[in-house]
């Protein structure tokens, strides 16, 4: 994967303790998974932004998690021509 500037972005591989091992394991491509059930009252540890890890409480936090199984990044053409005055 590439960041912004198009150099190589690393996303982190997850375990079993990680909340992206959890919702992958889910038969839909894309979900919404409200914050109430016994999971979501345990710590589980994720990666902030595909790299920064965290440990956090997802029922303290959050309603519900919108999850995604695959994503592309978005192309954002920003040369001149294409700016608006």
């Amino acid at each position: 994967m590439l960041d912004y500037t198009g150099k190589e972005y690393p996303i982190k591989k997850m375990n079993k303790k990680h909340l992206e091992s959890l919702l992958d394991h889910s038969p839909y491509q894309n979900s919404f998974i409200q914050c109430n059930g016994n999971w979501a009252q345990k710590k589980w540890r994720a990666y902030e932004g595909g790299g920064m890890p965290t440990s956090f409480v997802p029922a303290q936090q959050y309603d519900g998690i919108l999850f995604f199984k695959y994503v592309s990044p978005a192309y954002f053409d920003v040369s001149e021509k294409n700016r608006e005055e």
